[in-house]
């Protein structure tokens, strides 16, 4: 990267893990100026000190089993507004990926990427990057597998339902066409598409 380290804070519930992860941080181009178990842990440590200490570029918030990610991005965005924060998971959950980008993270990160992967992706979001977890890309291309539309289309129950051109249609938007392009292949508006 450059000479000058990234400052990081870490943040989660799981003493041991955090340790892992500042050793990982340390080991490259990263600073760990604090590792502490929650947001509020953070703004009580700084309240008792003298002037504070520097903002912070990269807060790392490890996740865990935590339901609290809503208040820990709240406290981070708050105390720190100009720090980016990245979210280590458990697993993937494509609600909590939503609700991380909601409430202002700038990254969101699975524990199944590799040290390497990590420190790389830490890099894009200290340098201003959006980073998004692969498992996004398979869950995405999963929703709508492309041999699954003709059986839905043959499916007794919505050709009961639906007329032709409706299924037709219901196809298009499977295959993630948005309106618009729907409308051009059928030849009808985009407000009948809709």
């Amino acid at each position: 990267m450059s000479d000058s380290k990234v400052t990081t804070i870490v943040i989660g519930r799981n003493l041991i893990g955090r340790e892992g992860l500042r050793r990982i941080l340390c080991d490259d181009d990263f600073s760990v100026s604090a590792s502490v178990e929650s947001g509020t842990c953070l703004v009580n440590k700084e309240k008792g000190k003298e002037g504070g200490r520097d903002t912070p570029q990269l807060f790392l918030l490890d996740t865990g089993a935590s339901d609290q990610l809503e208040s820990e991005l709240e406290i981070i965005s708050d105390c720190f507004p100009t720090s980016k924060t990245v979210v280590l998971s458990d697993r993937f959950n494509m609600e909590e990926v939503v609700d991380a980008f909601k409430f202002g993270a700038d990254g969101y990160i699975t524990k199944e990427i590799s040290c390497e992967a990590l420190l790389r992706s830490l890099r894009l979001v200290a340098l201003g990057e959006k980073v998004l977890p692969s498992q996004l890309a398979a869950h995405l291309s999963g929703e709508v597998s492309l041999s699954k539309v003709p059986q839905l289309a043959r499916n007794a129950e919505i050709t009961n339902i639906l007329s032709a051109r409706e299924i037709k249609t219901l196809r298009y938007l499977l295959l993630g066409h948005p309106n618009k392009v729907i409308a051009r292949h059928l030849e009808i508006s985009e407000a009948t598409v809709k």
